[in-house]
């Protein structure tokens, strides 16, 4: 047996550990364990399925501690054993703190399975949603539940962590032991049937009917325009719920529809992208956790629109994360300031101001040096070093937000100002010098 397997047979003693841990006794525990030469992918592995293991009260908090999570895990898979450490051992003590150790079994498969995923989702299944979606796993991979998620019946779970979490559990799937590969989507299944049949589901905001006849002469600056004379007229509250409306986020769409009769379904996902970073580039806002959970989620979303079973379905997929967007914009991003342009090329100097600017917190000075950065390759991963040894993690949600985005050349000069804006407002508490 190889080096690998033995040590992946070990993970359900681990997470079994784990289960008894005290936050302040991890450190110890994991340097044991390091001493005993554990891979730091075995380790990582097991902090995931002790992530997702089923609490004694599953919430909307338990969920998001799952995605952020993820997003670490997600960042520390690429760092060398050294670098990594230290912070997967940050990352369980933080599960610990917040999730704990109360951990329940998963619930055996019982019953045949008979009728689709999406017929349990409705009806509020949850039993039942597990089991059928534990058997396509099996049969078909994650990819057979995206076009599920993304069909006519089911629109965009809206206003919720779930796509982040479907997302994140797909991406992560391979981090599963062998014996269990579905154990990462039983409890997002669940709660995606509890959300459809939830009484406090809000509608999907859908424009009526797209046209053709109004082209703006730069789309971005159009849609920055639509947001500020929005908020100037609504004086909306914070609250993304209230926004969330066929009067705020819904007129927004009606508006915007008037000239996208001529857009792709990629030109309209790109623009969200583009005009998303940039509102966050140009505001001054205090809700960073708020901002970057939302826009985590809706990135994810426009990921799994891409699996919708048709290019209609597609395209409503991506017009409902347009909603969601801007009841986000409406609530927390006001767009009070201008969309930077330098023409100047960005050199050493620069970039020692920048890390200057996040080491104190000056957002505004940090973001004016990110936008002088030509190709975001050259920094993008050093930003990422940075964030994933800081203690909030809102940068790291910023970071996976656009992260997939950046091979689109189109855009992608933009995405590293809004990630630096999250990074310097989130003002972290503690950042992990040394560690295990």
């Amino acid at each position: 047996m190889a080096t690998s397997q033995s040590w992946r047979a070990l993970g359900p003693e681990l997470v079994e550990q784990m289960r008894s841990l005290m936050p302040y006794e991890a450190d110890d525990w994991v340097r044991e364990w390091r001493k005993r030469n554990l891979p730091l992918k075995e380790f990582l592995r097991a902090v995931w399925q002790f992530a997702n293991t089923p609490r004694l009260r599953e919430n909307e908090r338990v969920f998001y501690e799952r995605v952020d999570a993820g997003c670490g895990i997600r960042t520390l898979t690429g760092r060398n054993s050294a670098a990594g450490w230290p912070v997967a051992t940050r990352l369980l003590q933080r599960l610990l703190v917040m999730l704990g150790g109360d951990c329940i079994p998963l619930a055996r498969e019982t019953g045949s399975g008979a009728g689709s995923v999406q017929d349990a989702w409705r009806e509020g299944q949850r039993d039942h949603a597990e089991l059928r979606t534990a058997q396509l796993l099996r049969q078909f991979g994650a990819r057979a539940l995206f076009p599920q998620l993304a069909s006519p019946g089911m629109p965009a779970p809206v206003l919720t962590f779930l796509p982040s979490l479907w997302h994140i559990s797909a991406l992560l799937q391979e981090w599963w032991p062998a014996v269990e590969p579905w154990a990462g989507f039983r409890l997002v299944t669940r709660a995606q049937a509890s959300w459809t049949v939830s009484q406090h589901k809000p509608p999907v905001l859908l424009p009526a009917e797209e046209h053709a006849d109004f082209r703006s002469w730069n789309d971005t600056a159009y849609i920055m325009d639509l947001i500020r004379t929005a908020r100037q007229k609504l004086n909306p509250p914070q609250d993304i719920g209230a926004c969330y409306a066929p009067g705020g986020a819904g007129a927004l769409l009606e508006q915007m529809a008037q000239g996208s009769g001529n857009w792709s379904n990629r030109r309209l996902a790109a623009l969200l992208v583009e005009a998303s970073a940039l509102a966050v580039t140009a505001t001054r806002f205090t809700e960073a956790d708020q901002v970057s959970r939302h826009l985590l989620a809706v990135m994810d979303w426009l990921r799994l629109s891409q699996f919708a079973p048709s290019a209609p379905d597609e395209r409503a997929a991506i017009w409902a994360a347009w909603g969601w967007f801007f009841a986000v914009a409406l609530a927390f991003l006001p767009a009070d300031g201008d969309i930077l342009t330098v023409a100047a090329p960005f050199d050493e100097r620069d970039e020692r101001i920048l890390w200057s600017a996040l080491q104190e917190g000056d957002a505004e000075e940090a973001v004016a040096r990110a936008a002088a950065v030509g190709d975001v390759g050259e920094i993008w991963e050093d930003v990422e070093d940075e964030a994933s040894v800081m203690a909030a993690p809102e940068a790291l949600r910023m970071i996976w937000a656009y992260k997939p985005w950046l091979q689109e050349s189109p855009f992608r000069a933009s995405l590293l100002p809004a990630v630096i804006r999250i990074m310097a407002q989130a003002r972290p508490a503690l950042v992990i010098h040394g560690g295990a």
